[in-house]
């Protein structure tokens, strides 16, 4: 073809049918646009659901890092784990401010501290440790065996705990567990004559039916002074459950206040005996 009927050609196109092909070019460029929009859209909100998935389906990780809880159990917890219907009262019971020890300079500084400890420590080196380590169980009876021993601190807690158990098959243990005393401790500490706040044979277990509500918290784990204990009080302490699987042995529970040192102490399958000799001889005895 020539270039004059090319060109007559191209002259003779209607300008509706130009008009028609030049919007239909444009529509497009904005329908494509549109749509790479919207797909980038829906990338941010995958990506924003993503990062946001393992908090929805795990409210409480956050909550569980960092926890340093190493309480010796009380006789109302070794109940309530045995016997879940059983309900725990609160209680706060009064108290005279004689019986709230002075906190040394060196416990205060230790409570200040945003020092973090957190290792496992052989038996040696947990009895030379200033200043938990006078307080230390330094010998366990015959068929025991350290399962851990701990120091521990941060800003809200520091302690030195230790496990003893006869190993694979005993549930006999003894939990020991030496800090400082605070006074959020003081509504627990008790004189030998006022049985009624620490004496089991009064009560039933569990004692949440039988214990007054206003004295929960003391019967519950109480803490006797160094220098006040006594077989007696000890003796007092122990208890017995029968579940099937179990240890047949005595248990005790409670804490032991020698200046400004609060030992507290759980055990199961050990006498009354042996656990007032350890007791005795520790810190001399201080009150």
């Amino acid at each position: 073809m020539k270039k004059f009927a090319l060109y007559e050609g191209f002259n003779s196109i209607e300008e509706n049918i130009l008009y028609q092909s030049e919007q239909d070019a444009a529509r497009g460029r904005i329908i494509s646009w549109k749509r790479w929009g919207t797909l980038a859209a829906c990338i941010c909100l995958a990506i924003a659901g993503a990062a946001a998935l393992p908090g929805l389906l795990n409210p409480g990780i956050s909550g569980l890092e960092g926890s340093t809880s190493s309480e010796i159990p009380s006789v109302s917890a070794v109940m309530e784990s045995e016997h879940p219907s059983s309900s725990v009262p609160q209680s706060h019971p009064e108290t005279s401010d004689n019986r709230i020890p002075k906190s040394s300079s060196q416990a205060d500084s230790a409570k200040k501290s945003d020092t973090f400890i957190d290792k496992a420590l052989t038996l040696p080196k947990a009895l030379a440790n200033e200043p938990f380590g006078a307080y230390m169980l330094s010998e366990a009876p015959a068929g025991f065996q350290v399962e851990n021993i701990r120091l521990y601190q941060d800003e809200n807690s520091y302690f030195l705990s230790g496990l003893w158990t006869k190993g694979t098959g005993s549930f006999d243990e003894i939990s020991w567990r030496v800090s400082f005393y605070s006074e959020g401790d003081a509504d627990r500490v008790t004189s030998i004559e006022d049985t009624k706040n620490y004496d089991l044979g009064l009560y039933s277990i569990p004692l949440a039916d039988s214990v007054p509500i206003e004295l929960f918290q003391i019967v519950d784990h109480p803490i006797f002074r160094g220098n006040e204990l006594t077989l007696d009080a000890v003796k007092r302490r122990a208890y017995s459950v029968r579940d099937m699987g179990d240890t047949a042995g005595k248990r005790m529970n409670f804490g032991v206040l020698y200046g400004d040192i609060l030992v507290e102490i759980s055990t199961k399958g050990i006498s009354p005996e042996w656990l007032y000799e350890k007791l005795s001889g520790l810190g001399s005895a201080e009150s």
